[in-house]
């Protein structure tokens, strides 16, 4: 991956760093998370959690789905996450 990032900085001719976005005007990341648990039948169970952002509240749905699907153990995690390019050098 770290391969990739460089070869884009170079292709793009900008030298920076993607970092999330703190400003005061941003909102919160948040993120979802989508089970991947297989039960007997193979097909998987895709239940989604709501939107969080607080990562405890996204432990506590995974620990609570799991305690009614002992099996399902694996997750997908979609995350929402303010993102801004910092250039190493301010463009003139």
């Amino acid at each position: 991956m770290a391969a990739k990032v460089r070869d884009a900085r170079v292709l793009s001719g900008v030298l920076g760093r993607l970092v999330p976005d703190t400003g005061s005007d941003v909102e919160s990341p948040t993120c979802t998370l989508i089970c991947q648990g297989e039960p007997e039948d193979g097909a998987r169970c895709a239940v989604a959690s709501v939107e969080f952002n607080d990562l405890d509240a996204v432990h506590g749905w995974a620990c609570v789905h799991m305690t009614r699907h002992p099996d399902h153990r694996s997750y997908l995690v979609i995350a929402d996450v303010p993102m801004v390019l910092v250039p190493e050098v301010e463009p003139t």
